[in-house]
């Protein structure tokens, strides 16, 4: 499997909210299906974000948010230069995208740009979404057409 004689093997470190035990057990339960082996360590929240920005890990769960600008999201999570670039992503092409896209202030003009580095991350898969929570919020009544 994988190249590897005895299969393929790795550690998804795992927070411990309900949501993401029951996505690493279905991962765990998926990967076994095509002869992969997943342990699974849970630990606490802090060491774990510690050991996501220094890069200890092979795979963890974990939570974001989009916000409203794509450039700055795109920016954030996948440029080489991005503060939460935490699976390290490098491709010279996206950078250049989203720093073209992050140069205009018209959206018309930077969708362009945003779609092709977007587009970039769906194929070369640097991590995925297991799922998308609703949030909830509360307004002022004198907030309108939000």
């Amino acid at each position: 499997m994988g190249g590897q004689p005895n299969g393929y093997r790795f550690r998804l470190d795992n927070r411990t909210e309900p949501t993401f035990i029951n996505w690493a057990q279905a991962v765990k339960a998926q990967a076994a299906e095509v002869g992969i082996n997943v342990d699974i360590g849970t630990g606490e929240q802090v060491k774990m974000i510690s050991d996501l920005r220094a890069g200890n890990f092979e795979m963890q769960t974990g939570r974001g948010t989009s916000g409203i600008d794509p450039g700055s999201y795109l920016f954030q999570i996948y440029h080489t230069k991005g503060g939460d670039n935490n699976a390290r992503y490098s491709n010279p092409k996206f950078d250049e995208l989203v720093d073209q896209a992050n140069s205009l202030y018209d959206m018309k003009d930077r969708l362009p740009f945003i779609k092709q580095a977007d587009e970039m991350t769906t194929q070369d898969v640097p991590f995925f979404y297991q799922h998308y929570e609703l949030e909830d919020a509360l307004y002022y009544p004198r907030v309108k057409n939000y």
